[in-house]
């Protein structure tokens, strides 16, 4: 009887992550993120060609924009995904009706 009062640990399967709670982003990260954002837009807007000056950061703003860079491109890596299988579900669709290429 013993050992079945004993309370066992849940295990964590080996190779699996855990981020401690939520993590906020400093306010000075968004601000340089949005700028960022501002002076990359306006650049490419603006056909811009000379190497752009880097925004000074601290370390940790570094690891902050970094992580929110990597989040944008997962973000859209899949809505690449989605519209390629939009696109490809339109040219079936449009097979199915005869017309189009």
């Amino acid at each position: 009887m013993a050992e079945s009062a004993q309370i066992t640990p849940d295990l964590i399967p080996a190779g699996t992550l855990q981020a401690p709670g939520p993590l906020f982003v400093s306010d000075s990260a968004i601000n340089i993120w949005n700028t960022a954002t501002d002076t990359a837009q306006s650049r490419i807007e603006n056909r811009i060609v000379s190497p752009p000056i880097p925004i000074p950061t601290t370390l940790e703003d570094k690891c902050w924009v970094t992580l929110m860079a990597l989040r944008r491109e997962e973000e859209l890596q899949e809505t690449m995904r989605y519209l390629e299988n939009a696109w490809r579900e339109l040219t079936e669709v449009k097979k199915v009706l005869g017309i189009g290429n």
